[in-house]
């Protein structure tokens, strides 16, 4: 799913020649997958860093701003057709659609009026077509969670 995630291009277009080796080969230094095929920093002063010693400091809101945004654009551009066209599911655009809000409330932190998140959001909201996707989408998300999830009664 990460290879996905950081292959897709601004048009929600999969470049087809990142792999995980070349991820891999990229971020050597950076990152590593343990036995459970999870992606972590190699070390806690690697996340230091790019929050807060590299020359332009990237902050958890940077992040959240920048993964709402990512993901709003992979839902409008997959118009949420999960595997209707290959007949293979999407995890990449459940994901997405479940958690784009949690990443989008912690954007909005520093966040002002007439941001290019709220445009977006706007732009999201607003696609009749979209919007029923995203409500049919997210309704039977949670009715999986809430199969999976024991009661607590």
């Amino acid at each position: 799913m990460l290879v996905k995630a950081v292959s897709l291009d601004s048009n929600s277009v999969v470049d087809e020649e990142v792999d995980t080796d070349y991820i891999l080969y990229i971020c050597s230094n950076f990152i590593i997958v343990d036995h459970n095929k999870l992606v972590h920093f190699a070390h806690l002063s690697v996340q230091e860093y790019l929050m807060n010693g590299a020359k332009h400091g990237y902050s958890t809101v940077d992040a959240h701003n920048q993964t709402a945004m990512d993901s709003l654009l992979y839902l409008l551009a997959s118009n949420f057709k999960n595997g209707t066209d290959t007949g293979k599911k999407d995890e990449l655009l459940e994901l997405t659609a479940l958690y784009w809000p949690f990443h989008y409330s912690f954007a909005l932190v520093n966040e002002g009026k007439g941001t290019p998140l709220q445009a977006l959001l706007k732009k999201f909201l607003v696609a009749g077509e979209i919007r029923n996707g995203f409500t049919t989408r997210f309704e039977n998300l949670t009715s999986c969670f809430a199969e999976l999830t024991p009661s607590r009664g």
